[in-house]
């Protein structure tokens, strides 16, 4: 009798609320059925809900919060995203980079490092994003100057970092940011391209 009880007790579900009970699990949704995302907000144009960037233009949803979004631009191999230096600067920023050849990127970026990375990080995101298909990459360099920190960090290719020496590339950056305090930011710049790329 007691297990006629139990089983009497026991309520079975009708096929309504079956029905109810599996429209409202995720993982039974269709593809129809998922909500899409908002309009990309850099080129408009809508997304599936699965994806997490969109296919038409690259954007993630992380890059709001990515201080590297939009990318910055080289313009002749400088890129001074904070302006931070005079007309001047970059034109002989520019001949120095020129006259350094081009069979190997060398560029010069200004950028503020947000307090939660690292300047050297965003000097390799900005290589790897600026020499991707370039050719001679692996032998390219990137020298970042960030001027809330005062500090100079180094990005270089996969086979110029095998010739660099950790200890020489601290002095040179070392000196290159005295030089940009004392306002020789060419001079330091041409000799610390002397030494990176002999």
């Amino acid at each position: 009798m007691a297990g006629n009880e139990d089983k009497a007790d026991k309520h079975v579900p009708t096929k309504a609320e079956g029905a109810k009970e599996h429209a409202a699990t995720p993982e039974t949704d269709t593809l129809e059925e998922k909500a899409k995302h908002p309009p990309c907000p850099t080129c408009g144009e809508e997304w599936d809900g699965d994806a997490v960037f969109c296919s038409y233009c690259g954007y993630e949803e992380t890059d709001a919060a990515n201080p590297l979004h939009p990318m910055p631009v080289l313009d002749g191999g400088v890129c001074d995203a904070v302006k931070a230096l005079s007309a001047e600067e970059i034109t002989g920023l520019k001949a120095a980079i020129a006259g350094a050849g081009k069979s190997k990127p060398v560029m010069f970026a200004t950028f503020n490092t947000p307090d939660d990375q690292t300047p050297a990080g965003i000097a390799f995101s900005l290589y790897n994003d600026w020499t991707v298909g370039l050719k001679g990459a692996d032998e390219g360099l990137l020298i970042l100057y960030d001027p809330r920190r005062k500090r100079v960090e180094i990005a270089a290719g996969r086979n110029l970092r095998k010739s660099l020496k950790v200890k020489d590339s601290m002095e040179i950056t070392k000196e290159l940011a005295q030089a940009i305090a004392a306002g020789k930011l060419i001079e330091g710049f041409k000799t610390a391209l002397d030494k990176l790329l002999k």
